[in-house]
């Protein structure tokens, strides 16, 4: 009997860690309403988050004996913790009532591009959830394949509930590609509690249902693929996570160096073809660059560069800064695909991405799930504590003063998430950059 225990000491383990994760996000959750007006969110979230840290401390240290059967209860937990959240009112972001009324507009054979939510055109398809909408006067800023998963969605049940059941299966598939990575490149399946674990993620897919999670799915299936020397399916599968979010374009420099020319063939196709049909029926415009020019939150570099013009030039302080952001990124993009191009592509995908939430005007929290899968390959530390840091810009909706189109962030918050991160992420980067090529 002894020796049976012994032989899952490390599966009993994965389980007491589990347990202790999901009552702390019970009890968070009960005491919290996961309302973000309320400071004790910010303060509380802690609680699971700091046992979580414990237990990848604590498992990541340990030599793995039975993959299949770690990376299982690993699975179980991730599923777990994200179904936590998901029958929650979505008090901590209001996206889920915007991905209901594009699938909405889209199943009633409107095209979502040609009219905001606020249009009188729409008036007649207005619900209760229509009050929830943010940035009505502006189109969605979502590509053509979560429109039309958004409409399916909508077809089968017509719920913002139904959207964060999307959320939770496709971030509980990216776990499972993640995972399979992991071993592939023959590191320890615990490395992607940085992600499967993460409280964050359980939190953002399984609470707010942010449909990142679709993009990261493709995203990773893209890698896997590459990975495997598949480069037709990788072309193929990174078109439809660019047509889920944007931000999986920024891989195309460094992964079309092995698609070559009929994988680039490949991925152009899929990105621009939906978007003939649409042209047929009204615009195909977006407001992704209205997005852009108009949102500014929780940023890095960002909010120091803007800080800094705005001393010398007291008008359009914001657009000159977002203008050189986009040129300082452009110029690392350039220089990267030239210096690294000999690199392993996955590191090379794991830096942009890096520079780019460094770089951009908005960081949300769940922004994070981009990048937390590839941290688990090459850098965990200055990742990990971001994950949790960032939590604390929820605390800016608990201030009195906040209104509409005004947060009224704090510099401490900022100081908090960003000057250890920083210094975690250069040293990391300092030992990886230095060290042997890992392609």
């Amino acid at each position: 009997m002894l020796l049976n225990i012994q032989k899952y000491s490390q599966e009993l383990l994965i389980l007491n860690w589990g347990v202790v994760i999901e009552i702390a996000l019970l009890l968070f959750r009960f005491f919290t309403r996961m309302d973000r007006t309320n400071p004790l969110t910010t303060i509380l979230f802690y609680v699971p988050f700091v046992l979580f840290c414990l237990a990848y401390i604590h498992l990541t240290k340990m030599k793995i004996m039975r993959f299949k059967l770690s990376s299982a209860l690993i699975l179980f937990f991730s599923f777990l913790f994200s179904i936590t959240h998901i029958l929650d009112a979505p008090n901590l972001s209001d996206d889920l009532y915007r991905y209901y009324w594009d699938g909405k507009v889209s199943f009633s054979g409107i095209n979502p591009y040609s009219f905001a939510p606020d249009s009188p055109n729409l008036s007649h398809l207005r619900d209760d959830y229509w009050l929830f909408i943010n940035n009505k006067d502006l189109t969605t800023p979502y590509p053509p394949f979560i429109i039309a998963l958004c409409a399916l969605l909508y077809l089968l049940s017509p719920s913002i509930y139904s959207f964060k059941v999307l959320s939770v299966v496709s971030y509980f598939l990216s776990s499972v590609i993640l995972i399979l990575m992991l071993r592939r490149y023959s590191r320890s399946p615990y490395y992607s509690l940085i992600y499967t674990w993460n409280p964050l993620m359980a939190i953002e897919f399984g609470h707010s249902g942010h449909n990142d999670s679709v993009a990261v799915f493709f995203m990773l299936l893209s890698t896997f693929f590459l990975s495997a020397k598949q480069y037709k399916y990788s072309a193929l599968t990174l078109g439809v996570a660019t047509l889920s979010k944007i931000f999986p374009a920024l891989l195309t420099p460094f992964y079309i160096i092995k698609w070559r020319l009929k994988g680039m063939i490949v991925y152009i196709s899929v990105v621009i073809l939906p978007y003939i049909p649409l042209s047929l029926i009204g615009s195909v415009q977006t407001s992704l660059v209205t997005y852009f020019e108009r949102i500014a939150f929780n940023a890095g570099f960002y909010y120091l560069l803007e800080a800094i013009i705005s001393y010398f030039i007291k008008e359009n302080a914001a657009l000159y800064a977002r203008i050189t952001i986009t040129i300082l990124f452009s110029v690392c993009l350039v220089y990267m695909t030239y210096k690294f191009r000999e690199k392993d592509f996955l590191f090379n995908a794991y830096l942009i991405i890096a520079v780019y939430l460094l770089l951009t005007p908005t960081v949300h929290p769940w922004y994070l799930s981009w990048i937390l899968p590839f941290a688990a390959l090459y850098a965990p530390e200055p990742w990990l504590y971001f994950s949790g840091a960032i939590f604390l810009s929820y605390y800016t909706y608990s201030l009195p003063e906040i209104s509409p189109g005004f947060w009224p962030e704090q510099v401490w918050v900022r100081a908090v998430e960003y000057i250890p991160f920083m210094l975690l992420l250069l040293l990391s980067l300092r030992k990886e950059l230095s060290g042997a090529n890992r392609g």
